[in-house]
């Protein structure tokens, strides 16, 4: 498979319980993110790539904090930012701050929810209005602007 595939082989395992992602999302350890693919959905990839790939943070939101209520919005967002820029010793990042560097969602928490599956990954969660990256407008409602302020965190 890795031969035919040029090494390209992707596996999805449902391998924790239910019961430990809870666990894990009220740890006050636990931090929320994704190990997904930075992939459009106008360049998809030839394989199917996982749906987290596209949705792993709507799917907290919608799924943990509007139906299930394991996590409230401000804890969601604080694992998902500012505790994640602490435990990763990011300076400047994480908190709305004056000074540090602006990287900002804005959603609308009612419409927040993944649309990717296993079946059609390739698809971008909904409710997302604006996403300022490095203090730039890269999306603006809901419409690519084209700006490309992301940078690559070493």
């Amino acid at each position: 498979m890795l031969l035919a595939s040029n090494g390209q082989v992707n596996i999805f395992l449902e391998s924790i319980s239910k019961e430990n992602i809870v666990r894990g999302l009220k740890s006050k350890n636990s931090v929320v993110s994704s190990n997904g693919v930075g992939y459009t959905i106008q360049k998809r990839n030839e394989c199917m790539e996982h749906p987290r790939s596209f949705g792993a943070f709507a799917r907290i939101f919608d799924k943990y904090v509007k139906q299930e209520k394991i996590l409230s919005i401000e804890e969601a967002i604080y694992k998902a930012t500012g505790k994640v820029a602490d435990e990763l010793l990011l300076k400047k990042r994480g908190v709305l701050k004056e000074g540090n560097i602006a990287d900002i969602v804005i959603f609308d928490e009612e419409k927040f929810q993944d649309e990717s599956t296993v079946e059609q990954p390739y698809r971008y969660a909904n409710g997302v209005d604006s996403l300022i990256v490095n203090g730039q407008v890269a999306l603006k409602y809901n419409k690519y602007t084209g700006l490309r302020s992301g940078q690559i965190i070493k």
